[in-house]
């Protein structure tokens, strides 16, 4: 008698993997065996707000109000300094925007003019960048100019700038009911201020100018900001507030945080009723009072890089930060990321690939913009954000790198078949599995496209790279075998 042999054939169990929506933005901070696809592990001049990947915003030449672009310096510009002024005699705005460049010299272009090019402010040099501030001085809106290496310079727009020897050697400075607060050269313990209504007298006395000594263990003075109607002292590792209303003899100083991280005194910026800067250990928020750590779902890309020559200002609702950013290669940039904080969404953007050193805000009645000066190609020109992901219309790659997942089946095979996505740009999507990767090319379009993949593992990430300037992408569905 014969018994048939019958093989037990093997289970396969297909699953269909939808993403939904990117919507959760990037997560380096949680393990990503924690997260669910609609986060990235890294990402970078992609925009995700919307659900879909879309592109985020770039980088291009400056337009005036009157559109045209500004012809570029021969020299590299190092910081853009906006200049409120109003024409007394015009009785109209003559608002100005002022360049430093590494010629050492001093260069300004009006706003609201035909003028296309800067014109050079004559008989003003600084060996040092120098930090600037708007003052109302004896009825004319003028601009102070100072540095740690310098003497203060003050122009009115108008005629020669002339200095005042007798001030101290400025690096940060604030006005506080009409008295220049500021730090100067040298040991960096003590906060000066000017006479009141007078910026340029500096004569030490109770009626007149002095200074007040603040000696402690965290640090030198970094950094002087006016906010909440008080003089706020940004230390290396700590925030002292200073009270100063009228007499010299009721100013008083106290200490409110202490910080295990050094402040970087130039990513200290005023975001409406708050205080965001980047510290050696994080981001974080100041309301006056109280200090919080803010995205930290990405504070790990900071790790290992000198944020030293970060730069930082506020516009239109968002914290942006020039800095230096751990994406797991080698670059040359300086700062090699611009920064896009949501302050009201809490959202994040970082637009790779620009070297910026310096962030000006431009608010005149007319006009606004934020502006920027580079480093590198491009150093002489002005820069802006513009709504497409370039810099200079050349297309910046975008990348969104999803967790790793197991499909729910942790100890099992799988088979990644297919994936399926729409995409209105060419795309590239490098699937890696354990020890294997494929990359894959989409053309883009309307409709559902579908990609062959056909790589075997346990666990799968997924890379979307986009070369193009725009992107919209978006319903990514994984389809796989269990084995």
């Amino acid at each position: 008698m014969f018994y048939g042999k019958y093989l037990k054939s093997r289970s396969v169990k297909k699953v269909r993997l939808p993403f939904t929506d990117f919507s959760k933005g990037i997560n380096a901070y949680v393990s990503e065996n924690l997260l669910s696809q609609k986060y990235a592990v890294l990402a970078y001049n992609f925009s995700s707000e919307s659900g879909a990947l879309k592109n985020s915003k770039g980088i291009d030449e400056l337009q005036l109000l009157n559109g045209n672009t500004i012809t570029p310096l021969d020299s590299a510009i190092l910081k853009l300094y906006f200049y409120r002024r109003y024409d007394p005699e015009l009785l109209c705005h003559d608002d100005k925007l002022l360049a430093y460049t590494q010629d050492k010299k001093l260069y300004y272009i009006d706003l609201a003019k035909e003028a296309q090019s800067f014109t050079l402010i004559g008989g003003t040099t600084f060996n040092k960048t120098p930090v600037g501030i708007n003052y109302r001085l004896n009825g004319d809106d003028v601009i102070i100019l100072c540095s740690e290496e310098d003497s203060m310079t003050v122009w009115d727009g108008k005629n020669q700038p002339y200095i005042v020897e007798s001030a101290p050697l400025i690096s940060t400075m604030c006005v506080h009911y009409e008295r220049l607060f500021a730090t100067v050269d040298g040991e960096k313990s003590s906060v000066w201020f000017s006479d009141d209504l007078d910026p340029t007298n500096w004569d030490i006395s109770l009626e007149e100018a002095g200074y007040i000594e603040i000696i402690g263990e965290k640090g030198s003075l970094q950094k002087v900001i006016k906010f909440l109607d008080y003089v706020y002292i940004f230390r290396s590792y700590g925030i002292s507030r200073l009270t100063a209303y009228s007499e010299q003899t009721d100013f008083s100083v106290v200490t409110l945080f202490v910080s295990s991280g050094k402040i970087i005194p130039e990513t200290v910026t005023v975001c409406g009723d708050r205080i965001l800067f980047l510290a050696e250990d994080g981001l974080y928020c100041f309301d006056g009072y109280s200090v919080a750590k803010i995205m930290q779902n990405i504070y790990p890309l900071f790790k290992g890089c000198d944020n030293s020559n970060a730069q930082s200002g506020f516009y239109d609702g968002c914290y942006y930060l020039a800095c230096k950013l751990n994406y797991g290669e080698t670059d040359s940039l300086v700062n090699n990321t611009l920064l896009e904080y949501n302050i009201n969404e809490k959202t994040v953007n970082l637009i790779k690939g620009v070297d910026i050193s310096s962030i000006t805000v431009i608010l005149t009645e007319s006009y606004s913009n934020i502006a920027f000066s580079l480093r590198g190609n491009n150093s002489c020109k002005v820069a802006t954000l513009c709504d497409e992901n370039s810099l200079f219309t050349v297309p910046l790659l975008k990348c969104w790198k999803t967790p790793t997942t197991d499909l729910d089946y942790p100890d099992r095979y799988k088979l990644f078949r297919e994936l399926y996505i729409n995409t209105q740009t060419d795309i590239r999507v490098l699937v890696s599995s354990d020890n294997i990767c494929k990359m894959v090319y989409i053309k883009g379009g309307k409709g559902i496209k579908k990609a062959d993949i056909g790589i075997k593992g346990k666990t799968f990430c997924m890379c979307f790279y986009c070369d193009n300037e725009k992107a919209l992408i978006s319903k990514p569905q994984i389809l796989a075998d269990i084995l």
